[in-house]
């Protein structure tokens, strides 16, 4: 029986960089941040630069994974981990 090789969920929140594009006062523009984010998937891999995550794992055909997201290291402010069973 083929097996689920992805046993680590995490829920991660991270900073992306974000924009407006219309004319404004340099005023209300000096309030603009950055969108702070959560984004929960399986951890396919990390390394120092990234976090790679796939969001939907098939038991079929050696758990093929469907949509992936990489997050920059560098914009990761907390990871929140889960192991799954079964």
């Amino acid at each position: 029986m083929p097996r689920w090789p992805l046993n680590k969920l995490v829920e991660v929140t991270w900073d992306d960089s974000c924009g407006y594009s219309k004319w404004d006062s340099i005023k209300n523009y000096k309030d603009h941040q950055v969108a702070l984010c959560r984004t929960v998937g399986y951890l396919l891999n990390q390394n120092k630069r990234q976090l790679l995550l796939v969001f939907t794992q098939a038991k079929a055909n050696d758990g093929d994974a469907n949509g992936a997201m990489a997050i920059p290291m560098g914009c990761v402010r907390k990871i929140r981990r889960f192991d799954v069973k079964g």
